[in-house]
């Protein structure tokens, strides 16, 4: 962590310089004053820049320039150093180009940006000024990003692609009245004032990018786009920081600014308190939801994807894709959720840890999947931001729950130099070696040619080097594209995971690179995203994203979306396929044991279990070897079966139509163990094969349990039948 803070001080000490030097400027005493200082003022009482350094503007479609305002609004326009006069917009836009000298390309590592504008309608859905190319250079705007109507502004950095962004809800603010609109950068951070009240901030660094290719327009987007319909009084810009007195004079005074900061506050504080009942009220959805498990990793409320799992200093955590809007699961960014436990059993949910938000960009972007190291005894992340560049963060604590960004992000710049790659790159995977740290992460050859993982080396997590996939390959067995991979050893041998159908490969890795032997699936049903951890038993523990099988409705008014299966232990067996097995420690949540043996079934019979009922089981089965014919169990919840059946001739497991090869040698029994949890159920055969499904009975507490044979005679030999325990530390709050 010192290392990494010096490395970066001159950096830091730099862009303070370069933003104190912005707001040096000579105190303004007035608006004239200070838009004395700006690159372009346009006042719309006609087309020139009155502050004299870019040419006039140039109208596209229906725009209407020096239409004059009465009373009020002509003293508030002229209070904030306009002219009384506006331009109409209906149905145009105005085009500045790039300015005297390219003066309208702003760079450097400040700038300023003015806008007071009304949309009487109060619709606005609009963009407002903007200057966008390949790289967008900035952008104001008026939509609805999934958020409901905001103000945003956005823009890029030198060297970087995704564009950075704050954004602030409509709410708190006169939807058909005048506002003043104000974006300021000041090398350190990026802020956007409303009326002249700090709406939203974003720690942002780094130099301004240049779009010399684009057009500066005021009231639409690129080519036109998303034109505003409404009157602009003002327009201008700088390339320094205006001081927060002086954006107080552009927006009315201080009593305006006020006015507004009081009406803000209280549109706020009624968003927050609408926003917790919401929640509440989901969260109690979400409890009442039968199908909710009490013994599997699931949200607290909203959505759940992609596990990102770590041990570190004696306790296992599993980080996670999360979204969640109060209303529906599917909506907002995705963060990472955390959840820890102390015994692998017991979990309670901790406080989202990394956000958007942390990073200085919109809420509409996402901080995707990666994985967890320990650096020195430092936890940190590594994950992938607009599916191209790998950004890192660290936790200052033992506990991870709280990340600080490493100020040098991105640590690597996609594509891989030399590697025709398609779709981006995402989802790193980070391990330690003798001599230094590497990392993959999923890509797709260019071409639809198939996965291919490419393959980086670092000594400090920091610097990284492309070396050559680790592994490529092909469109027919692994698919265009290869999401999540995760890379290590497992006795002599190396394992490659792969989230496309579960898969895994078992091989040899020489060279730094793989050589698969063996090919082989976790799981034959709703999972996907397989992510492991080696815990202080040294046992390779992985879990993986449980798919909802529901419709999106049904999720939204359950309130929550997807889980984790049950922790599973990975092993290697003789003939180099994968061992799964649960571990030991789930045993702490039985109860209530009910034990059969011994039990005969006729060709085509159903045996009820008598005493095995409820919507938390596990079920342990061992049968005698069988030959023809098929036998299994059957969970019966009233009209509703699923069944889990051996076919002793076809050699296959199937659960809900999912089917999986399970070849038994001559005269091993079949041992099953299944777990039920509200909706889903885990079947592990043998140690071989695993299945997980989703069933969405209406009384889960109502399932019992029966044996059943199809085809010929069968015997179960032994069955153990217990209820499982919550999970939950606290349930009250989990």
């Amino acid at each position: 962590m010192k290392k990494m803070l010096m490395t970066h001080s001159g950096l830091a000490v730099g862009l303070l310089l370069a933003a104190a030097s912005a707001c040096a400027a000579e105190p303004a005493a007035s608006p004239d004053d200070v838009f004395k200082t700006a690159v372009a003022v346009w006042h719309m009482g006609e087309a020139k820049d009155s502050a004299g350094k870019s040419g006039p503007l140039a109208i596209e479609g229906n725009v209407k320039l020096g239409v004059e305002l009465a009373g009020a609004e002509r003293t508030a326009s002229l209070r904030r150093g306009g002219d009384g006069r506006v331009a109409q917009f209906q149905g145009g836009w105005l085009v500045a180009g790039n300015g005297a000298n390219e003066a309208l390309n702003l760079s450097g590592h400040a700038l300023t940006i003015c806008l007071r504008l009304r949309d009487p309608s109060g619709k606005w859905a609009a963009g407002l000024l903007s200057k966008k190319g390949e790289t967008k250079n900035y952008n104001l705007f008026a939509w609805d990003l999934g958020r409901g109507m905001e103000f945003g502004f956005e823009f890029n950095l030198r060297g970087e692609r995704q564009f950075r962004q704050v954004r602030t809800p409509l709410e708190g603010v006169a939807l058909d009245g005048w506002h003043d609109l104000v974006v300021r950068y000041d090398g350190v951070k990026l802020a956007l004032f409303i009326d002249g009240v700090l709406r939203d901030q974003k720690p942002v660094s780094g130099q301004v990018a240049e779009a010399r290719e684009a057009s500066f327009l005021i009231g639409a987007d690129p080519g036109g786009e998303n034109v505003f319909h409404g009157l602009v009084d003002h327009a201008a810009l700088w390339n320094r920081a205006l001081t927060e007195a002086e954006i107080g004079f552009l927006c009315g005074g201080r009593e305006a600014v006020e006015r507004a900061r009081t009406f803000e506050v209280a549109a706020r504080q009624e968003r927050e308190r609408q926003a917790e009942a919401k929640l509440r009220e989901a969260r109690q959805r979400v409890v009442a939801d039968p199908c909710y498990p009490k013994y599997h990793v699931a949200p607290p409320v909203g959505w759940m994807n992609d596990p990102h799992p770590i041990y570190f200093k004696g306790a296992y955590h599993i980080f996670y894709q999360y979204s969640c809007l109060p209303d529906d699961p599917y909506g907002g960014p995705h963060r990472w959720g955390h959840a820890a436990s102390s015994d692998l059993v017991h979990w309670r949910h901790l406080p989202v840890a990394i956000t958007p938000k942390d990073h200085g960009i919109g809420e509409d972007r996402h901080i995707w999947s990666g994985c967890l190291v320990g650096n020195g005894g430092v936890g940190t992340a590594v994950y992938t931001i607009e599916n191209i560049d790998i950004w890192i963060s660290t936790s200052p604590d033992d506990s991870l729950a709280t990340f600080q960004k490493y100020p040098g992000n991105p640590v690597i710049q996609g594509p891989p130099p030399g590697l025709e790659i398609e779709g981006g790159m995402r989802d790193p995977w980070v391990w330690k070696e003798a001599d230094g740290w590497y990392l993959i992460v999923g890509s797709g050859l260019k071409g639809g040619k198939g996965a291919v993982v490419p393959l980086y080396k670092s000594p400090d997590l920091v610097h990284w080097q492309y070396l050559h996939p680790l592994y490529q390959g092909n469109a027919a067995q692994d698919g265009g594209f290869c999401e999540c991979p995760a890379f290590f050893p497992l006795g002599d041998k190396h394992v490659l995971l792969l989230s496309n159908q579960a898969t895994y490969l078992v091989g040899r890795y020489e060279n730094h690179r793989f050589l698969p032997e063996h090919r082989g699936r976790l799981d034959y049903g709703e999972v996907y995203v397989p992510q492991s951890v080696v815990d202080g038993k040294g046992r390779r523990i992985f879990w993986g994203w449980v798919l909802e099988a529901r419709g999106r409705d049904a999720q939204r008014h359950s309130g929550w979306a997807g889980m984790q299966t049950v922790p599973r232990v990975l092993s290697l067996q003789p003939d180099g396929a994968l061992a799964f097995e649960p571990p030991e420690e789930l045993a702490s949540l039985r109860s209530g044991h009910c034990e059969f043996s011994k039990i005969r079934l006729t060709a085509d019979t159903t045996h009820v279990l008598e005493g095995v009922q409820g919507g938390q089981l596990e079920i342990a089965a061992e049968f005698e070897p069988v030959q023809s014919g098929a036998v299994g169990l059957a969970l019966l919840a009233g009209q509703e079966k699923t069944e889990i059946v051996f076919d002793g001739k076809a050699r296959t497991l199937s659960c809900k139509g999912k089917i999986a090869p399970l070849q038994l040698a001559t005269g091993e029994p079949l041992v099953l163990r299944v777990f039920v949890d509200g909706s889903v159920v885990e079947v592990f055969a043998n140690r071989r094969v695993c299945i997980t499904e989703r069933i969405y009975p209406a009384r889960p507490e109502a399932i019992q349990v029966a044996l059943i044979s199809r085809g010929g005679g069968a015997t179960a030999t032994k069955i153990d039948a217990w209820k499982m325990g919550t999970i939950w530390r606290d349930e009250k709050t989990q």
